[in-house]
């Protein structure tokens, strides 16, 4: 990638051919990776206590924060597939004649920075890297 950034790209390797199988293998990777992660955030969430009122909900609200974040992710990568298939050419432009970005174009932005945020957040919750972050500024308070 940094090759491509400093010498720029072959007129082969530019093509829209290769862009569009970027965009499909990226789109295919992301969700393979969002799937696993979510999998194993959800069948390891602790377990509640026995006879506790807590539901699944309960347990699992990191999964579910990552899990937002995962689909919110993918809102961009939709997009280019789209894009590429020819549906909504007018509609889903990311840029402006003018160079600047369009609706559609600042949601996508939106959604993945959010989503990379709130993916963020559960994961960090998941692994407890709070708790441990408290426990390290201000001691244990259990006891």
């Amino acid at each position: 990638m940094l090759l491509v950034t400093a010498f720029g790209a072959s007129s082969s390797v530019a093509s829209d051919k290769a862009r569009e199988a970027s965009h499909y293998y990226t789109w295919g990777a992301d969700v393979v990776v969002f799937s696993f992660m979510l999998w194993y955030m959800a069948s390891h969430a602790p377990k509640g206590a026995q006879g506790a009122k807590e539901g699944w909900w309960q347990t699992n609200r990191a999964t579910l924060l990552a899990g937002v974040g995962c689909v919110l992710m993918m809102v961009d990568p939709t997009r280019h597939l789209l894009l590429d298939q020819g549906v909504g050419v007018d509609v889903l432009a990311m840029y402006n004649m003018d160079g600047s970005m369009t609706a559609v174009g600042n949601f996508g932005m939106f959604c993945t920075i959010l989503g990379m945020v709130l993916m963020l957040v559960g994961m960090l919750w998941f692994y407890q890297v709070f708790v441990a972050m408290s426990r390290a500024i201000w001691g244990d308070t259990t006891s």
